[in-house]
């Protein structure tokens, strides 16, 4: 019996959300937007592909693989550690801010929009819920 009400909430959740496609929301640069706003956080720290990986809590590869995309698009800059010449020291560059303020914008705008079209109120509830629903799933693992 609980399974069939599962299924229908599952059915639901799909249909609510079927039509949003969020990695263009996001500019189709969601993790390269968190390294970004990473960096900008930590600009007067120094920053390592690994101290990213924790943060963002991936994998080494796949922050190598999203820096190497922004040191494509020089939105980072490496340079190598003198005190340690294996590592290498990533910041955020003049064109890595720019985009990321860019895609902060972005996000703001759509916010702004949720919020005409949904209500404060409604938002605040949504937000809420999702907490809620985080919370249960945490203690579920």
């Amino acid at each position: 019996m609980e399974s069939s009400r599962s299924n229908q909430y599952v059915e639901k959740l799909k249909t609510a959300w079927q039509d949003v496609n969020f990695n263009e929301l996001l500019l189709q640069n969601t993790g390269t937007g968190f390294v970004l706003e990473y960096l900008y956080k930590h600009e007067d720290e120094t920053i390592n592909a690994k101290d990213i990986a924790v943060n963002l809590r991936c994998s080494l590869s796949r922050v190598t693989n999203l820096l190497n995309t922004c040191i494509k698009k020089e939105w980072v800059n490496v340079s190598v550690d003198s005190n340690d010449r294996r590592k290498k020291i990533i910041k955020i560059s003049e064109q890595g801010k720019q985009k990321r303020q860019e895609m902060v914008q972005k996000i703001n705008n759509i916010i702004e929009q949720i919020i005409l079209e949904v209500g404060e109120e409604d938002l605040n509830k949504f937000i809420e819920i999702g907490k809620r629903i985080s919370l249960s799933i945490k203690n579920i693992k």
